[in-house]
């Protein structure tokens, strides 16, 4: 099913692997022969989204062909984002390049690229639910690809990244199991293995984050087996899926995750690439086979490497620490702490509800916290929850990043504190909001800071 509105392409919605993809789309307008853009060389989700459209975008493309004898990519951009999309194409470029070497595949289906200026116009411009978490989406069905540039160069050539390693990896199987007249085997892949691939190739060596897990899965002795699929959260499928697919790599010899979606018409058994899927092979097997390793032989080993990774572990990894299990009110995602090094300003989650929170509370006095504000609103209808960091703290102010309407706004307040008979009271004392939009003509904002000295309150603005 595709939607489309007016003058701007719609996206339709598909289930596949667990991943929210789009689907169809129609651009009203195409202005390929212009020459400034023909350079050929060239976690859940949250609820309670607010769906209001904020603008009309008047959609242009340009085809460009990265690789010879090989489907060429069609982006996707609106006139006001022009120079970002001058930008990006090189990128775009040389990560096509790059994966058709590593891939050894040629794609034979146009790559739709639909490029947005900032995150929140991605969120606003979809038909289907994007929360403020999904950062890129590619479909397995007529293999669109959707993401934004907010001005983090380095950020976006990852995910941009991760999404087209998506687009090669769909292809590659299709084609695999289309020539084999077998099933659509990526219906039998486990997610940790799709998405896994996705990051090897995006990111190659293990990152700091993806150490940082395996850390604490060890500590805590809840590595999770090699062929378990859940749970399935953002740690479990893409921090411990890249340290899988590195694994495999490592061990058994570099082009073994190619060999694996080369072979994978082996999960489809004896059905034929129209057949409902069905797991008459399981991906333990194939691995097997491929591999010459049992299953309980690749479980072993897999637990073998992750700790070899990061030996010798710490026996007591909190010594020294004092440990806040529980501040109140939520899970909390970040925080900022005032000059005093005891008062805390920070950002908490309601998973059952999306809502967040900002809570001010003394370290050593739980009976402190006092609630600023909460998002999803009227006035303020997110404060940017498992994203950028939005708050900052002084000695007697206050600052935070949410947004307002069609755009972000800052919004400053005074606190007091106050202690008396070893109890902490905090004390709100108005608050004054600065809407982005009108102040510099930007969409989206983020980690402010407070200047000690001066008072002056200082951020880095995206978009």
């Amino acid at each position: 099913m595709a939607v489309a509105s007016e003058r701007g392409p719609g996206l339709a919605t598909a289930l596949v692997v667990a991943l929210w993809l789009p689907a169809a789309f129609a651009p009203a307008s195409a202005l390929a022969d212009e020459p400034a853009l023909q350079l050929q060389t060239v976690l859940p989700s949250l609820p309670g989204q607010n769906q209001v459209r904020w603008w009309e975008f008047d959609w242009r493309f340009t085809d460009f062909g990265p690789v010879p004898d090989a489907a060429p990519v069609r982006l996707f951009f609106y006139e006001e984002e022009r120079g970002v999309a001058q930008l990006v194409l090189p990128f775009i470029e040389q990560a096509y390049r790059d994966f058709a070497e590593l891939f050894d595949f040629a794609p034979d289906q146009t790559v739709p690229f639909l490029l947005y200026n900032s995150h929140f116009e991605f969120e606003s411009t979809t038909a289907f639910f994007i929360s403020e978490t999904v950062l890129g989406v590619t479909s397995t069905q007529d293999l669109t690809m959707a993401l934004p540039y907010w001005g983090e160069r380095q950020r976006f050539e990852h995910v941009m990244r991760h999404e087209l390693a998506h687009q090669f990896t769909i292809q590659k199987v299709v084609a695999a199991g289309r020539e084999a007249n077998a099933c659509n085997p990526l219906q039998l892949m486990p997610l940790w293995f799709i998405e896994g691939v996705a990051e090897l190739i995006s990111l190659g060596e293990l990152t700091p984050e993806v150490r940082a897990a395996l850390a604490d899965l060890l500590i805590r002795e809840e590595l999770p087996d090699l062929f378990s699929e859940g749970p399935g959260t953002y740690e479990r499928i893409y921090l411990v899926g890249h340290a899988q697919a590195r694994y495999l790599e490592e061990t058994f010899g570099e082009g073994t995750v190619q060999r694996i979606l080369a072979e994978s018409p082996r999960l489809c058994g004896s059905l034929s690439f129209f057949s409902a899927p069905e797991p008459t092979d399981t991906f333990a097997r194939l691995l097997s086979e491929l591999t010459g390793a049992s299953p309980d032989r690749l479980r072993r080993r897999w637990a073998e490497w992750a700790r070899d990774q990061l030996e010798p572990l710490p026996e007591k990894p909190f010594e020294g620490l004092e440990v806040f299990d529980e501040l109140g009110a939520g899970q909390i995602d970040s925080f900022a702490i005032a000059p005093d090094g005891r008062t805390l300003f920070y950002r908490t989650v309601d998973r059952d509800t999306g809502v967040a929170s900002l809570y001010l509370r003394d370290l050593e006095d739980p009976g402190s916290r006092r609630l600023v504000t909460q998002d999803q609103r009227l006035g303020l209808e997110s404060l940017h929850p498992t994203g950028r960091r939005v708050t900052a703290i002084g000695a007697d102010r206050f600052a935070f990043v949410g947004r307002r309407g069609a755009s972000d706004a800052l919004f400053v307040g005074r606190y007091r504190r106050e202690e008396s008979n070893g109890r902490v009271r905090f004390e709100l004392l108005g608050e004054r909001i600065i809407d982005l939009s009108d102040a510099y003509s930007l969409i989206e904002g983020g980690y402010p800071a407070i200047d000690r000295a001066r008072g002056r309150i200082d951020g880095r603005i995206a978009a």
